[in-house]
């Protein structure tokens, strides 16, 4: 598409090339995608009208292509515009933390810890001593 040359879409099996296919068509400049099998009886007429001298499909690949380059603004990979939005992001993100949940056994653990604490401070001397 940044090129500014007619876009045909062929050998329609699955997925992405059926979007692609009609986003062309779409946008005006290629035809309606064609499954793989038709594109062989349709080729040439598909082909002459892409290379026509007052081709349509030519006349707004061109447009469409100076319109993605304008918006590229000197950066058509869109390198600097990904990484900017990346720290963006970074910028605006709430802290995140995490506090793992209680786990009951560590729980009662220590529990029992401190009572056991508790008691060896509270003994006294003669209690010790046995």
């Amino acid at each position: 598409m940044l090129s500014g040359v007619p876009v045909v879409v062929t050998g329609v099996l699955l997925f992405d090339q059926r979007f692609w296919g009609v986003r062309c068509k779409e946008l005006g400049i290629g035809p309606f995608p064609l499954h793989i099998n038709k594109f062989k009886h349709k080729s040439v007429d598909i082909i002459n009208q892409a290379i026509r001298k007052n081709s349509i499909w030519k006349s707004n690949a061109v447009k469409l292509s100076q319109s993605l380059k304008d918006a590229a603004k000197g950066d058509p990979a869109g390198t600097k515009r990904n990484a900017n939005t990346v720290v963006n992001m970074i910028e605006k993100a709430a802290p995140y933390s995490y506090a793992p949940p209680s786990n009951p056994v560590t729980v009662a653990l220590g529990a029992v810890s401190k009572m056991m604490t508790r008691s060896r401070n509270n003994l006294t001397e003669e209690d010790t001593s046995t």
